[in-house]
């Protein structure tokens, strides 16, 4: 008689009725046990067969079918059986850069998780996307390395160099400040110290004077440095231009303030060539 072939609630393997039992099913991989009643296995048995085929995969489901339960192992947060599909996968075609990516991404998840900690190291999983890139195809390559970036850094990297921009402006922000600062301390403790020689108080005011000066050069590098920025991009998000401003996307007022600034950029052609439809700035086609 053949085999009946069921699968394993625990691990997806495949159950094999035992020798004493008619009605005990163990499975190969993990040696669970579970007893089916005749009655509920003839009425059920399609059924079971369906959905033991969508979410644990057999050795009949196809490469694309297997790579998507995989998927969804990782989506229900169950990293160890994606793992384990991803490696059938593997071992099935080794050249197919997906589950090589999918592996990784899952490995990576899983080291995360306090379960796995020790389990995969940082070397296993980026060994596995190493082994993605020398496979991936060219046209797909970018997308896997910006995915990837994303997934260790929590952001992709047009949002990281907007970060990056960011910081540096609200540098030039603080020199700016801190300038207009010295220079007004300056002037007020020339004001106010008597004791000075005259020569003195000229050197004190000229040195306050260039501190304001730089404060004022340093305000409007870092107000010209936003519209270099967004002319670096063909396209660049509302959003992406408030963190530039360091300011918080959720704030009406601030958000009105910054489209308001856009729309003038644009009327007096500071963004020459650039359109903004509301939500994004992004550049003309001209050769349309």
């Amino acid at each position: 008689m053949p085999l009946e072939k069921l699968k394993c609630d625990e691990c997806g393997g495949e159950l094999t009725k035992t020798q004493s039992d008619d009605n005990t099913y163990i499975c190969l991989y993990c040696g669970n046990k579970v007893v089916v009643k005749p009655e509920i296995h003839n009425i059920n048995n399609n059924t079971t067969q369906n959905i033991t085929k969508n979410i644990y995969g057999n050795d009949g489901l196809d490469y694309e079918e297997l790579i998507k339960n995989g998927i969804a192992f990782i989506n229900l947060g169950d990293f160890a059986k994606a793992i384990q599909v991803f490696s059938k996968c593997i071992d099935s075609d080794p050249t197919n850069y997906k589950a090589w990516w999918l592996r990784a991404k899952a490995k990576l998840l899983a080291q995360r998780s306090s379960e796995f900690l020790e389990k995969y190291a940082y070397s296993d999983y980026e060994k596995d996307f190493n082994n993605a890139k020398k496979v991936c195809p060219t046209s797909d390559l970018k997308r896997i390395e910006e995915d990837w970036y994303q997934l260790i850094n929590g952001y992709s990297p047009d949002e990281y160099d907007i970060y990056q921009k960011a910081k540096t402006k609200k540098g030039l922000s603080i020199v700016s400040i801190v300038f207009i600062i010295v220079g007004l301390v300056s002037f007020w403790g020339t004001l106010n110290d008597y004791s000075m020689e005259n020569s003195e108080k000229i050197l004190m005011i000229i040195f306050g004077a260039a501190c304001i000066i730089s404060s004022v050069i340093f305000f409007i590098i870092s107000k010209l440095f936003v519209i270099k920025t967004i002319k670096k991009h063909n396209e660049i998000s509302l959003k992406d231009i408030m963190i530039l401003y360091n300011k918080k996307y959720e704030s009406v007022e601030e958000h009105n303030k910054i489209k308001q600034k856009i729309e003038n950029w644009i009327a007096n052609g500071k963004l020459l060539g650039y359109k903004f439809d509301g939500e994004k700035v992004y550049k003309i086609d001209t050769e349309k």
